[in-house]
């Protein structure tokens, strides 16, 4: 439709996938520009992982489309923008969109709605009332996110032991130093929760490197509260749930983290 400052017609969606229903047809022209797009990359409350945040776009001219394009630092590369220039008479064929869409966007206003419905449980009143009690007991040594399902306790200090869980109906999976374990997603699972926080803030994990595998150790006094033990799998990438990889954990050996 046209812009109003330019009054020249342009798409105003972006759309690259195909369905039986949509008619397709070669359109010719002449490539005014090309941008390199990227999204910034961003922590996932409750995971170790990052993702791009679509509402973060940077693009960056260029003179021609390489099969790949450096990002900015703290971007990840989605693609190319391109601008190509056509006859105005040029008949454009009509988007349809596809099911998965409006698939998509039914489970999303579910899970919205589950999500809100389990912060208003008994468990979900819990978990909100913990993370405000660390967020305001170790106020300025640790950073405390959340969304939704996920939280991430972030200590501050270097070797510090940070906390992530994501947690639902179904139970709590929660991630200490390298360490996962599954708590049940009751009150008695926040109870739980609340023993391992207590252990990460004291500097009661241990990260322990054997000849065949790793372990992490949560302490509470003088004995084990819990323990992972994991086998080297000799593959590359990240150890189940966690953010480090095996080589990564062989090279910084044991680890005996430090009070919050």
């Amino acid at each position: 439709e046209p812009d109003s400052a330019s009054d020249v017609p342009r798409f105003v969606e972006d759309h690259h996938e195909l369905v039986e229903e949509s008619t397709s047809r070669d359109v010719s022209g002449r490539v005014a520009e090309i941008f390199a797009v990227s999204n910034r990359l961003v922590p996932v409350p409750g995971s170790p992982h990052m993702i791009n945040d679509q509402s973060t776009v940077n693009e960056e001219r260029i003179e021609k489309a390489e099969r790949f394009h450096s990002a900015p630092g703290g971007f990840v590369s989605m693609g190319f923008r391109v601008i190509l220039e056509i006859d105005r008479t040029t008949e454009l064929p009509e988007y349809v969109e596809p099911p998965w869409k409006a698939e998509h966007r039914d489970r999303e206003r579910s899970a919205v709605a589950e999500a809100a419905a389990y912060r208003d449980s008994d468990v979900g009143r819990r978990l909100a009332q913990l993370c405000n009690r660390i967020a305001d007991e170790f106020s300025g040594r640790v950073d405390v996110r959340s969304e939704r399902t996920g939280v991430t306790i972030q200590p501050l200090g270097a070797n510090r032991c940070a906390v992530m869980w994501m947690h639902s109906p179904n139970g709590i999976s929660l991630l200490v130093g390298d360490g996962t374990w599954s708590l049940a997603g009751t009150v008695q699972g926040v109870v739980e929760l609340e023993r391992f926080l207590a252990a990460a803030s004291r500097g009661d994990v241990r990260e322990r490197v054997f000849r065949n595998g790793f372990a992490t150790i949560v302490m509470e006094g003088d004995s084990e509260l819990a323990r992972e033990e994991v086998e080297f799998t000799l593959q590359p990438g990240r150890s189940g749930y966690g953010s480090v990889t095996e080589s990564d954990r062989r090279r910084r050996g044991d680890v005996d983290y430090e009070p919050w």
